[in-house]
C-alpha cells in the first residue's frame, strides 16, 4: 500500500485539484447537471489560487507518488471553520497508510 502524504495545497497545485473536483463532482449521481456546474464553477484553478491567497489553510491535500488523490476545502467564518467539500479520487478510497507533514 502507498504511503499517502497530507499536505497543504501550493499556488502550483491548482490545475491538478481542479481536474480532480470535475471528476469527482461529475461522479455524483445524486446532483443534477446545473448543481455540477455551479460547483464545479467555484473551485477552478484560479479561484483555487485566490482561496489560498485568502487563506493557506483552507485547501488541504491527499498526495500519493507524488499526485494529488484527494482534497479538502474548508472557509473561515466568524471564529468558526466550515468544511465546503471534500472527496478522494475513486480508485484511491481504500488506501488508509497516512503521513501528515
Amino acid at each position: 500500500m502507498e504511503e499517502t502524504i497530507v499536505r497543504y495545497m501550493q499556488q502550483e497545485d491548482s490545475e491538478q485539484v481542479e481536474s480532480i473536483v470535475i471528476e469527482i463532482i461529475n461522479g455524483i449521481p445524486y446532483y443534477n447537471d446545473l448543481a455540477k456546474k455551479t460547483e464545479i464553477n467555484k473551485y477552478t484553478s484560479n479561484k483555487l489560487k485566490e482561496k489560498i491567497l485568502d487563506d493557506p489553510k483552507s485547501v488541504i491535500l491527499a498526495i500519493q507518488r507524488d499526485t494529488i488523490i484527494g482534497f479538502c476545502f474548508s472557509r473561515f467564518d466568524d471564529y468558526i471553520i466550515w468544511l465546503e467539500w471534500f472527496g478522494v479520487l475513486k480508485e484511491f478510497r481504500s488506501s488508509v497508510m497516512l503521513s501528515i507533514n
